[in-house]
């Protein structure tokens, strides 16, 4: 009930003031008795309750009552007596009266020091504790978040771990060159296409035996046999301009392992000119070498042998003559989409950067591994980039794939 200490004393100061004279009546409050009462203490009071105290409408009500009691009692204890009665006065002197009223005003400031105190005190904790709630939501929240970071630092972790070891294992094809000793004894193996006619074309194709298969055969790219009348030329690279024979091909049997792949495997009938080597001279090295395995390492190193248009010369009575070109380069990159329909192939194919033109088409596509050379695939395509072009090989192992 602190609140209403300073509303009693205004109003009994204000009793004092103005109904000193009046004689109090128990019936009716001494505050209706004057016109100041009802002017200057009911609003005042009221909204002084409201505004400095913030007192809901309920204790404005309980506020005001409690008042007007206390000052009517007040009223009584000062009422002097009527005027021209000096024989009437009220219960208290006026010393006694200002010393009361005095000890009042001093109790309620210090009353209401003690209040103000009081709330600034409880407001202060209340602070103080949202502050420190605040605090810790803040600090569990870094918290939370230096964890979840941890988190993530540890799955980048196990994943570099992951990688290192997945490079640890991987086939190197660091230090590994293709050396010319390397190629030397395979690349009789490879000679040039030439179908006659009025689409005539020209390839390369490589020897080949199989021990199921009676007979020399040639492996080649199935867009480079054009018409009937194909023959390849064997030279023998070790010895300048020395050719080993030309030969005839069975374009009426081209045989393949699919049909997702271009490729053409034709048997050799006979030499077509007489100064050729018996077809009993003939063997194929490249065919008793290994297989890559099914997908070699981006980076490893490649080797083509073939006849490509930029080896080729055209003499001036204007025939043509191609010479057996080696070219060399990495795997730049996989070609997966032969893995998926139409063709649902078993390995990717792989774009290399070793030069192929026209004319290479058919040839043989050498890498290298710890263990040796190996063979890669067959080149077949160019690929064209706005600035740069790739060589496409298909892979050996989609090329021999039996469905």
């Amino acid at each position: 009930m602190q609140e209403y200490i300073l509303p009693t004393i205004i109003l009994t100061i204000s009793d004092f003031i103005f109904l000193q004279n009046k004689k109090p009546d128990w019936k009716r409050p001494v505050a209706f008795d004057d016109p100041w009462g009802p002017i200057i203490y009911i609003p005042l009071g009221l909204i002084g309750l409201y505004l400095f105290f913030n007192i809901s409408i309920l204790d404005l009500l309980l506020g005001f009552f409690y008042c007007a009691f206390i000052a009517q009692i007040l009223s009584l204890l000062i009422y002097r007596g009527e005027k021209g009665d000096k024989n009437q006065s009220g219960f208290i002197k006026k010393k006694v009266l200002w010393i009361a009223i005095i000890g009042v005003i001093f109790f309620a400031i210090f009353a209401t020091a003690g209040y103000v105190g009081i709330k600034y005190y409880q407001n202060y904790s209340n602070d103080k504790l949202a502050v420190q709630e605040s605090n810790n939501k803040l600090v569990a929240a870094e918290k939370e978040k230096q964890d979840a970071e941890i988190q993530t630092l540890k799955k980048e972790i196990e994943n570099i771990k992951v990688q290192q070891t997945q490079i640890k294992n991987k086939p190197s094809s660091q230090s590994i060159d293709i050396t010319t000793s390397d190629l030397q004894k395979y690349s009789s193996d490879v000679g040039k296409i030439y179908c006659y006619g009025d689409n005539g074309s020209q390839a390369s194709g490589t020897l080949w035996q199989m021990d199921s298969l009676e007979g020399l055969y040639v492996i080649t790219n199935r867009h480079a046999i054009v018409g009937n009348n194909c023959h390849i030329f064997f030279e023998d690279p070790t010895n300048i301009g020395a050719s080993i024979g030309r030969y005839k091909l069975d374009t009426n049997n081209i045989k393949s392992w699919n049909n997702k792949t271009d490729v053409a495997f034709l048997k050799i009938l006979y030499p077509s000119i007489d100064s050729a080597k018996p077809l009993s001279s003939l063997s194929s090295k490249t065919s008793s070498l290994v297989f890559c395995s099914d997908i070699m390492p981006i980076g490893a190193p490649v080797a083509v042998i073939g006849y490509p248009a930029f080896a080729q010369k055209t003499w001036g009575g204007g025939g043509t003559q191609a010479f057996q070109a080696v070219t060399e380069g990495t795997i730049s990159a996989y070609d997966d989409t032969v893995q998926y329909s139409p063709t649902s192939l078993p390995d990717v194919n792989y774009f290399i950067s070793a030069k192929i033109d026209s004319g290479s088409s058919g040839g043989i596509v050498f890498s290298k591994t710890e263990k040796g050379l190996c063979v890669l695939g067959i080149p077949t395509w160019i690929s064209l980039g706005n600035y740069e072009t790739q060589g496409m090989a298909q892979n050996i192992h989609n090329v021999t794939y039996v469905k």
